[in-house]
């Protein structure tokens, strides 16, 4: 069931690999706000966005994990899936997804931000006085390969440049 958890969050929110949360969107705070205080309009359904802020019982992540359960159980029905899990089988593994992705996204964030504008590595070289300028990538030990995790940095910088 773990394959269809992920096979659901897939097409509900367009990420195939766990590392593709980084361009998720979050659910927008004046949202968020407007929903669980002031009677505003629920999570849009057909744009699923989380609020990354919080954790998975929070009511408008409650409400988004509620729909991703119906929309589960939905396939589960339509598919004719030979084995059926319970709701509480079910919902907890959303959970877990949903806790899963957002540790993720909130280390990448946390990377970003710790990297800085100078974290990144120069696309650009220069000529100076007829002296061209060599950067070389220097490894310190201590460091994690991150090296996938930065090319999809790299890559979403290129596609949305309001992130960055």
């Amino acid at each position: 069931y773990q394959a269809e958890v992920r096979r659901l969050f897939k097409d509900k929110l367009g990420i195939a690999q766990d590392v593709e949360f980084i361009t998720h969107e979050p659910a927008k705070a004046a949202d968020v706000r407007a929903y669980e205080y002031e009677d505003g309009p629920s999570p849009d359904t057909d744009n699923v966005a989380f609020d990354l802020t919080r954790n998975h019982s929070s009511p408008w992540n409650s409400f988004i994990l509620s729909f991703l359960l119906r929309e589960f159980q939905a396939r589960c029905v339509q598919e004719a899936w030979p084995i059926k899990k319970n709701d509480d089988y079910i919902e907890e593994a959303l959970h877990e997804r949903y806790k899963r992705l957002r540790t993720l996204w909130q280390w990448l964030q946390r990377l970003i931000n710790s990297l800085g504008e100078h974290g990144m590595s120069s696309e650009e070289s220069s000529v100076e006085n007829g002296i061209e300028n060599v950067l070389r990538v220097k490894r310190m030990e201590w460091q994690r390969n991150i090296d996938k995790e930065l090319d999809i940095i790299d890559l979403q910088r290129i596609l949305d440049k309001d992130i960055f």
